[in-house]
């Protein structure tokens, strides 16, 4: 059983991210959130996503898993301005998801979750730890996707930088301190 509703500038986030990686996704489901473990198709890139049940304003949910293809979300996502609402709702007779977004319904048939990998997270122990809005990454992102096809993750007890260079050109998206949710860094870091 799952039920809710939340604000689409939530749920498009939570969706972008995902995205990013791959076009379909097990979202786990309980009552305490929806849960994404994914990987990208080279296993290079993982997202390990939860969106509480205190982001939503309605939830109720039992625990169950869904296969959602990510691009049909994202097609109705579209249809949605940042303060709608919208619901969504598992029909558990017909195996789809129901989304609405004010007047609009659609009945996405879910993916089968059984040849979903289920990525195992590794334990880390990582000296830096940022966090920094979807928004602003996915921001850097985009401008790194035209000029290489891999980004540089740099911290320092200043900030965050996203770095891409190509041949000819470089993208860089630097956050001060002030503009991240959290910096944890005592001195500066790489990661390719």
């Amino acid at each position: 059983m799952f039920e809710a509703t939340v604000r689409a500038n939530i749920l498009k986030e939570f969706a972008g991210v995902i995205s990013t990686l791959t076009d379909e996704a097990k979202f786990i489901v309980n009552p305490k959130g929806v849960t994404v473990n994914a990987v990208d198709p080279a296993h290079v890139a993982m997202v390990d996503l939860t969106l509480n049940a205190k982001a939503f304003e309605k939830y109720s949910a039992s625990d169950m898993e869904m296969g959602v293809d990510i691009e049909k979300l994202g097609e109705v996502l579209r249809l949605a301005k940042g303060d709608d609402k919208i619901s969504l709702k598992f029909d558990e007779e017909k195996n789809k998801l129901i989304v609405q977004v004010e007047n609009i319904t659609r009945r996405m048939s879910l993916v089968d979750t059984a040849g979903m990998s289920e990525p195992k997270i590794p334990n880390l122990n990582l000296p830096v730890k940022v966090v920094a809005k979807t928004a602003e990454l996915e921001r850097g992102i985009r401008a790194s996707e035209a000029v290489s096809d891999h980004v540089a993750l740099i911290a320092s007890p200043e900030g965050f930088e996203l770095m891409s260079e190509g041949e000819m050109d470089s993208v860089s998206l630097k956050l001060p301190k002030k503009l991240l949710v959290e910096l944890d860094c005592k001195e500066r870091a790489k990661s390719l």
